[in-house]
């Protein structure tokens, strides 16, 4: 025992402590752990307080619907065999478009707004989460989350050829849908989940990924301070043994 205490005093010597207090808070600050802790306690603020009261729902009744399965299949499915993608994602938009503006003439809600229409709606709907939010309910058949697949495959054909994204879609986003396909013990429990709002309960996602960075830095940090401390104890057992 005398020589293990003997062995820590060596360790814990008061030099060695105020070098470690002083690069763990200069790591501290220069990671910004400070705002990983904050966004841990208050993720994305009012973001995600209207990510989990709107969205959430929605998603899991999207996975619910196998209407909205289907036709994300035949999207895809339509890309992949399209030979001249430019001219698919405009005959989408063109149809899609005209199922908005059908939804957004019969919603009185919108027509309370002066949206009556799609341009209405880019130009309006901004005005109040409540209104964009709407288009992704089941009372639209998700259109705004269709819309939301089709801006993608524009964006994408301005960086990518036909040939690669067809790759792509065929291997990632129609496999994608294709694993959705939900069995009867699942559609069963996400019905539950739903019915009885236990959403609510479930951890957000930047709280998940803040807290594995946290994990990361406290680490990374606690590496940092078992070297410097431990070097003292070997260049001390060096020198001694020199002298």
């Amino acid at each position: 025992m005398r020589v293990i205490r003997h062995e820590i005093i060596k360790i814990w010597n008061l030099r060695a402590l105020v070098i470690v207090f002083v690069l763990c808070s200069l790591y501290f600050f220069g990671a910004n752990t400070p705002q990983t802790l904050r966004e841990i306690r208050e993720p994305q603020g009012a973001i995600a307080v209207d990510y989990l009261r709107h969205i959430k729902p929605y998603r899991l009744e999207q996975i619910l619907c196998r209407e909205n399965n289907e036709w994300m299949r035949q999207f895809y499915s339509g890309a992949i065999e399209s030979e001249d993608l430019f001219a698919y994602a405009a005959e989408q938009r063109i149809l899609l478009e005209a199922r908005i503006d059908a939804y957004l003439a019969a919603d009185l809600i919108f027509a309370e707004h002066g949206i009556f229409n799609n341009e209405d709606f880019w130009n309006r709907s901004l005005e109040a989460d409540s209104l964009w939010y709407r288009l992704f309910t089941p009372a639209s058949n998700f259109i705004g989350r269709r819309h939301d697949h089709l801006n993608a495959l524009e964006l994408n054909l301005e960086y990518f050829n036909d040939q690669e994204l067809v790759r792509v879609f065929s291997a990632n986003n129609l496999a994608r849908v294709n694993r959705r396909e939900l069995t009867e013990r699942q559609h069963t429990r996400i019905a539950e989940v739903l019915e009885n709002e236990e959403w609510h309960s479930e951890l957000h996602g930047s709280i998940f990924w803040n807290f594995t960075d946290l994990v990361r830095q406290i680490g990374l940090l606690l590496i940092i301070a078992s070297l410097i401390l431990h070097s003292t104890l070997v260049t001390n057992d060096r020198i001694c043994l020199h002298h």
